[in-house]
């Protein structure tokens, strides 16, 4: 179609034309944005159903976890104040880790203390610990 064949359509005509043109001139800038920033075919493939590559062979799965059923609490000597509970317990709960690096340790803290007649109080750290496979 030649430039100057529209002269005989309506005006709301030459309208749509004149959009149409500016919009698949811009999807056509987009498009050519896109491939530039090898992105093209992502933005098609979000549009679009692509051939995906097919999946390969699926890995085996690792081998289970070698937990233990339980493992050995732990109570710290009588201490005085200035301690919290993960100092005092958690070097044990990163060893546990450590030696299952397949399971998942968790642990619980409770403390009693205890004051002298002078006033001192001295505190001890009771910990448990349970593993599970992760």
């Amino acid at each position: 179609m030649a430039e100057g064949d529209d002269k005989d359509w309506p005006n709301w005509a030459k309208s749509i034309k004149s959009w149409l043109a500016v919009a698949t001139g811009l999807i056509v800038a987009v498009g050519l944005l896109l491939a530039a920033l090898g992105k093209g075919k992502e933005a098609w493939c979000s549009l679009v159903s692509c051939d995906q590559p097919k999946p390969g062979p699926v890995a085996p799965a690792p081998p289970k976890a070698n937990c233990p059923a339980s493992l050995p609490a732990y109570d710290s000597p009588e201490m005085g104040g200035g301690h919290n509970q993960e100092e005092i317990c958690g070097p044990n709960r990163k060893t546990y880790e450590q030696q299952y690096p397949g399971c998942a340790v968790s642990m619980a803290v409770s403390e009693s203390s205890n004051k002298d007649f002078l006033g001192h109080v001295t505190y001890k750290y009771h910990c448990t610990y349970a593993i599970r496979p992760k």
